[in-house]
């Protein structure tokens, strides 16, 4: 039989107080750990939200971009037209002018034949 003692008293008490203490210091630790998963959730959550906004940010500048590239498309478009029509003009000009050198140079051997 057990013989309820002072030492046993303090010895029940000692570990009872461990045993508390063990289960707070645990229920504390669990808090912690929680409130470190839900800080890291919402650091997580504020980078998605971050990175979703560039991504939307990023896709209107493109579109904008696109938008620009297409109406640059067509000023080259435009320029190479009108290239192609002054370089028809120049060469129609120099036609004429290679012609007028030619009837100018035979009007002056009709009118200065060249002594040989």
């Amino acid at each position: 039989m057990i013989v309820w003692t002072p030492a046993l008293t303090q010895t029940l008490i000692t570990i009872v107080g461990f045993v508390t203490v063990s289960i707070v210091a645990l229920g504390q630790w669990q808090v912690y750990r929680q409130r470190g998963w839900r800080d890291a959730a919402e650091a997580r959550d504020a980078i998605i939200d971050n990175l979703t906004r560039q991504l939307d940010e990023a896709t209107k500048e493109r579109e904008v971009l696109t938008v620009r590239m297409e109406a640059l498309e067509a000023q080259v478009a435009e320029v190479q037209r009108m290239n192609h029509r002054l370089q028809i003009a120049l060469d129609k000009a120099e036609t004429r002018h290679a012609a007028i050198d030619a009837r100018t140079e035979a009007r002056n051997l009709a009118q200065h034949p060249r002594a040989e």
